[in-house]
């Protein structure tokens, strides 16, 4: 992912160029085999979300994916592929008890945080937080 002056946030593929603030396709859509949520991954309230991150780099690098074994790979020599995008990293469980009520559908990291952070508050376990340390601008 860049960032043009001109057209706003881009993902660019081998084939293929999505603009991100309309979801234009150019080609192939180089973020088709990452999963549904891909592009909602990069983005929260019309915003994309890494494009509106305080210390986003100036180029967003994700790897390749293999669709027949939904692996992707890793940069590192970790097993771990820890906050990219697709694979089966993308299909995260979280475990709570039946009566803990939940706000909404768990999409994306903030999502979850979100809904962490209030099972705490209702549980008296942590105050509420200004609303500006809340959500990622």
């Amino acid at each position: 992912m860049v960032r043009s002056r001109t057209r706003g946030p881009l993902v660019l593929g081998p084939n293929g160029t999505r603009r991100l603030r309309d979801d234009h396709v150019e080609g192939t859509d180089p973020l088709a085999m990452f999963g549904r949520h891909a592009a909602d991954d990069l983005r929260r309230h019309d915003l994309r979300r890494h494009d509106r991150l305080p210390h986003v780099g100036d180029i967003l690098v994700n790897s390749r994916i293999d669709v027949s074994t939904g692996e992707v790979a890793a940069f590192e020599k970790l097993v771990g592929r820890h906050g990219g995008l697709g694979g089966w990293q993308s299909r995260s469980v979280l475990i709570h008890p039946a009566d803990w009520p939940v706000a909404a559908d768990l999409v994306g990291a903030d999502s979850v945080h979100r809904q962490l952070v209030a099972w705490l508050e209702r549980l008296g376990q942590r105050r509420q937080l200004p609303e500006m340390n809340r959500t990622v601008r």
